[in-house]
Parts: structure tokens; sequence; C-alpha cells
């Protein structure tokens, strides 16, 4: 009658074992999900902002918005992250996206909003150098 006490409390250690380790190995792996997901929005968030100010640039140079990647000329690596939507006829300016990739809080619209500002004559939240938010 003994055995079967301490085989059940073998039993019961080994599953807590089992357990643990589980849910120390799932903690460690979702640390690095979870960093790799913030670096790779930090990179997103670069190239948005980067995108913007190419359209932004152009736009001032040029009076008008670009039509295509050449006329814009940005980073490479950023078409990769992001992506932009030309002006067309329901909406004359253009509008930038971030591919399905993951992005900082409202980085989106506080790019777009830029874009809209700029076409609205407005200036809105367009950053000037040296302010807090300029990227």
């Amino acid at each position: 009658m003994t055995r079967a006490p301490q085989g059940s409390r073998r039993a019961a250690q080994v599953l807590l074992a089992v357990f643990v380790t589980a849910a120390v190995g799932t903690f460690v792996w979702g640390l690095f999900v979870v960093n790799g997901v913030r670096a790779k929005a930090k990179r997103v968030d670069e190239a948005l902002r980067s995108l913007a100010q190419a359209c932004l640039s152009y736009h001032d140079a040029h009076g008008g918005w670009p039509d295509s990647e050449t006329s814009l000329s940005p980073d490479a690596s950023s078409l990769k992250l992001v992506e932009i939507d030309y002006p067309r006829a329901d909406r004359p300016f253009p509008v930038i996206g971030a591919r399905g990739n993951p992005s900082g809080v409202d980085t989106l619209g506080e790019v777009n909003g830029w874009l809209a500002a700029r076409h609205g004559g407005a200036g809105g939240d367009h950053p000037q150098a040296g302010s807090e938010k300029d990227p």
C-alpha cells in the first residue's frame, strides 16, 4: 500500500515539472516574438515617415504629388516594408500603407494626415525642422 502513494507523488512531480518547463518556455518564446514585432514596427514607422517626408518634399519642389516610385527615389528598403497609393480622381493626394506590417500607435494616421493636410493647404500636423514630431 505504501508504493501507490509514492508512485502517484512521483507522477505528480513529473507532471508539475513538465508544466513549469512549458510555461517558462512559452514565456521566453513570447518575449522573443514581442521584441521581434516591436523591432519591425520601429523599422516600419521609420519607413512610413521617410516615405511621407519624400512625398512632402516632392510636393514642395514640384507643386504636385508624385505619381510613381521613380519620381520619389526613397530608400529601396522602405518600399519593401510600406506601400504608397498614388493620387487618383477621388483622392487627389497619396496614401501610405504598411503592407500588413506592424506599426506604432496611429503612425499611419499621422503620416497620412500630413499628406492630407498639405493637400488642403492647412499645414496640419506636418513636423517642422527641429520640432518634437520631426521624424
